[in-house]
């Protein structure tokens, strides 16, 4: 029933960019947007659609940015990535840079422990973990933090 209503929701979206022209399309997750086709489906009317608007079949006038956001670039059909003229990586931080980013994650948390042996093992642990993965690990060691205490019948501090 509802097939070809993404690929509308493309087309409209595309429109909609081009009747504000000049403008900015931005796309997060682009991995999801349009993927690598696995044979039919939403994915191929997405992907084609994606193509022709891209491609600005239906109006070449119309000045439109497109700018576009992935953590999965491998999983993004390769027919869109040849439609970007530019790509900027931004790699996952380094060591420092997770020394920073655990410190004000532990200030915002009130963690007293910063420079404390299990700090270091954090920094260390955290390699090759984006921001947003060191913040949800940290949540779930707080939630497990306080499920532990309830279960003790205790605090949690």
């Amino acid at each position: 029933m509802y097939l070809g209503h993404a690929a509308a929701n493309v087309r409209g979206v595309f429109a909609i960019t081009r009747a504000a022209s000049p403008a900015i399309l931005f796309i997060d997750e682009l991995d999801l947007v349009a993927p690598i086709r696995k044979g039919g489906g939403n994915d191929v009317l997405i992907v084609g659609q994606m193509l022709q608007e891209m491609d600005g079949i239906v109006d070449r006038r119309r000045r439109v940015f497109v700018l576009a956001t992935t953590n999965l670039r491998e999983n993004v059909h390769p027919s869109i990535l040849i439609r970007f003229t530019e790509r900027l990586v931004v790699p996952l931080p380094d060591l420092q840079s997770r020394k920073r980013m655990l410190k004000i994650l532990f200030v915002q948390a009130k963690i007293d422990f910063l420079f404390s042996r299990d700090y270091r093992l954090l920094r260390e642990l955290s390699s090759g973990m984006s921001l947003r993965d060191i913040r949800n690990w940290l949540a779930l060691a707080h939630r497990q933090a306080i499920a532990r205490a309830v279960a003790d019948g205790g605090s949690a501090a």
